[in-house]
């Protein structure tokens, strides 16, 4: 229950169990910058979990035992990640929150130290991590499970997804492996059949506006769901994203030259913003 005060319950409230290994590419910055404006404006213990939260998923996939190996890569980071730790501990949930000013100068300096951090994760899942974390899979863990979460698992190449097809056929007892996925297509037959599936199908526009409105306490209507809500966090321009969708669209499917007035076509570069928003959509 999530309000079990025992001490596994909440090192797992917030992210902090030793038993829970977490591997892919996601959208960190973004949830990380949502986070901290709740937590500015709320100012409560739901709105620091939110936060903390954000943050320790960054966090995760610099587990040690993930960079076993590689610790040339992740040892100048190090100073980064013990001062985000630091941090951190004076806005858990069980401690006042700092004053206004201080507060902020927190959630600013780990947002910056986040940035670099997010840009040291691959877009790929690399083969040492994954097997990393099929070896912790099989070590003793401190409670009765342990969960490995990858996160677009559909980011695995095929040396990392051969890796982990053994241990799907026969995970050790008490272990959970949790692939997420938005292209179910694109992870192979061999892992899929290994795996118990569940469709999340997408919120309505109701229930996402209910999500919005109870998690991240916004009430803008122009967000139609939650994807407008981290795009504009993202600093991407949400009707300039659906009309340039839309514009592509046309061009391909009346099979003329729909490009911009100024000659310039519609590919956006792929360093910028709306490049892959517009890819998903298309």
């Amino acid at each position: 229950e999530w309000n079990c005060s025992c001490r596994s319950c909440e090192s797992q409230r917030l992210l902090a169990h030793p038993d829970t290994l977490l591997l892919g590419p996601r959208y960190f910055t973004t949830e990380i910058a949502a986070g901290a404006d709740v937590l500015t404006r709320i100012r409560r213990p739901p709105a620091q979990y939110l936060y903390v939260r954000s943050v320790r998923k960054l966090l995760h996939r610099f587990d040690p035992l993930l960079w076993e190996g590689n610790e040339t890569k992740r040892s100048p980071l190090q100073s980064h990640i013990e001062e985000i730790e630091d941090r951190l501990s004076d806005l858990l949930p069980d401690r006042p929150l700092p004053e206004e000013a201080p507060l902020a100068k927190h959630l600013q300096t780990i947002g910056e130290r986040c940035a670099k951090l997010s840009a040291a994760v691959t877009d790929n899942i690399p083969i040492n991590q994954v097997r990393r974390a099929v070896y912790w899979a099989h070590t003793t863990g401190q409670g009765r499970a342990k969960v490995v979460i990858i996160e677009a698992a559909e980011a695995m190449l095929d040396a990392s997804r051969n890796a982990l097809l053994k241990t799907l056929e026969e995970p050790p007892e008490g272990v959970y492996f949790i692939l997420t996925t938005t292209r179910r297509g694109a992870i192979i037959p061999t892992i899929l059949s290994r795996l118990r599936p569940y469709h999340f199908p997408l919120r309505s526009g109701e229930e996402a506006h209910e999500v919005l409105s109870k998690i991240f306490r916004e009430e803008n209507p122009e967000y139609q769901e939650l994807r407008d809500y981290f795009l504009a966090w993202n600093d991407t321009d949400i009707e300039y994203l659906k009309r340039e969708t839309d514009r592509f669209l046309d061009g391909v499917l009346d099979d003329a030259d729909r490009g911009r007035p100024d000659g310039e076509p519609i590919g956006l570069t792929s360093g910028g913003s709306v490049f892959k928003p517009l890819l998903d959509d298309v």
